[in-house]
């Protein structure tokens, strides 16, 4: 079966905002800084006039804001890191196509052509608007929904590519 699709640059940032929480180290990251800002904030207000309840609610609005901007900063970040490898620039915007057969999948692009059997696939999955093949814990192909003539073809291609994948593991499992 293939397709072919055209990776946007949209995608590419949703993709790292899906994927961010999903990574143990940046969540540690995160939490830590979070934490340890919220708690030097608390208890420099402490020796200040105001009332426990006024504190801990500038404490709440504190984490709140924290979390927002290590959030958006760390997806942008992220995003540009890797838009500087040569690989993602040369993909972005041009028409690519991806292959999905018994013994893998191939991506092609423009400028590279990558072939990927099965067990190098550690998942799997979709969203509303994309379905994910990843080729790592933090980087997949990104097909968008939107490449397909309907919602029955994006489902047939999921299930397909998805049960092919499922066999493989079993095969791999069985020997």
């Amino acid at each position: 079966m293939e397709i072919k699709y055209r990776p946007y640059f949209c995608e590419f940032l949703w993709f790292n905002f899906y994927q961010l929480p999903r990574v143990l180290s940046i969540l540690i990251l995160v939490i830590g800084l979070i934490v340890y800002i919220g708690y030097d904030n608390f208890f420099s207000s402490t020796s200040s006039d105001y009332s426990l309840a006024v504190k801990i609610v500038a404490f709440i609005i504190t984490l709140f804001q924290l979390s927002i901007i290590c959030i958006v900063f760390f997806v942008l970040i992220i995003g540009f890191l890797q838009l500087t490898n040569q690989h993602q620039r040369s993909q972005m915007n041009h028409d690519c196509k991806l292959i999905v057969s018994e013994s893998g999948i191939v991506d092609e692009t423009p400028t590279k052509r990558t072939e990927l059997n099965w067990s190098g696939i550690p998942k799997i999955s979709q969203t509303r608007g994309s379905i994910l093949i990843y080729v790592s814990d933090s980087s997949a192909f990104v097909i968008s929904k939107k490449a397909f003539q309907n919602e029955i073809d994006a489902k047939a291609f999921f299930d397909y590519t998805y049960n092919l994948w499922q066999r493989s593991k079993k095969v791999a499992l069985s020997k």
